[in-house]
């Protein structure tokens, strides 16, 4: 089954969760875990999110961030490839 489409509208606020298939774990060395923090914080400037909050954990992460441009599909897509 598909997820819904997502609500998108500038100034939105996000909670978003990504996690691996069959509880596979996403962030296995210490390296990748600064690996994505680098390349969140490109994703901040890139597409201007307002960054509250995030959490990394093994198998999935946590973020909760505002997207003034209401970009939320393109930066979640570029974070995530």
């Amino acid at each position: 089954m598909a997820r819904p489409l997502r609500i998108s509208f500038n100034g939105a606020i996000y909670h978003v969760m990504a996690r691996r298939l069959e509880d596979q774990l996403l962030f296995t060395e210490h390296g990748d875990y600064e690996s994505f923090s680098t390349r969140l914080g490109k994703c901040v400037e890139r597409f201007s999110l307002d960054l509250y909050a995030y959490c990394l954990m093994p198998g999935h992460y946590h973020l909760f961030f505002a997207t003034p441009q209401g970009n939320i599909s393109e930066a979640m897509q570029w974070l995530n490839t």
